[in-house]
């Protein structure tokens, strides 16, 4: 192992030279190679999945990917937590009548739909991110269509967005 290549905060030595912070502290080991240092965590990269709303020609890196990713899956979770609530408060609330009921319904309603429009709202930008990860990885947007090969189709797809990206320049442009 070469001597060079320990973290300069906590001094863990490491051999990947892909490692952009350490393993241990999680300090930042080196910048990127093209001297980029973005770093992505939840907001930023759910901000950037809209920034680039339309972009189906770039890269996206693994982290920013699957931070908005999370982000995504969060709202969805908040949305389904919504409707099993009110769900739950109308059995529950089995003498309700009237008016009650009504209230139950149409809040279960308004939730439903919004939580429809946000599905309609992401469905291009999240599309874009898989292109730009598929790309990122040097594979074409086609591979995308695995999504509507479920089951197997969309786990097929989900090992090829988790995999590395392609170090440097490939067809699709700069490294993330």
């Amino acid at each position: 192992m070469d001597d060079n290549k320990k973290c300069p905060s906590c001094g863990m030595a490491y051999d990947d030279d892909n490692l952009i912070v350490c393993l241990g502290c999680g300090a930042e080991l080196h910048t990127a190679p093209n001297g980029d240092k973005k770093k992505y965590n939840l907001i930023t990269a759910y901000k950037a999945m809209f920034a680039k709303f339309f972009d189906f020609r770039s890269r996206s890196s693994r982290g920013e990917y699957w931070w908005a990713y999370l982000a995504n899956a969060i709202v969805l979770l908040i949305f389904t937590g919504a409707l099993f609530g009110i769900d739950y408060l109308a059995a529950s609330d089995l003498t309700a009548a009237g008016e009650v009921r009504k209230v139950y319904i149409t809040a279960f309603d308004i939730v439903n739909y919004v939580s429809l429009v946000y599905g309609f709202v992401v469905l291009i930008p999240q599309l874009a991110l898989i292109v730009r990860r598929l790309h990122d990885t040097g594979r074409s947007a086609v591979m995308a269509l695995l999504l509507f090969a479920a089951p197997i189709g969309s786990a097929v797809l989900m090992i090829l967005l988790a995999m590395k990206g392609n170090r440097g320049t490939n067809r699709f442009g700069q490294e993330p």
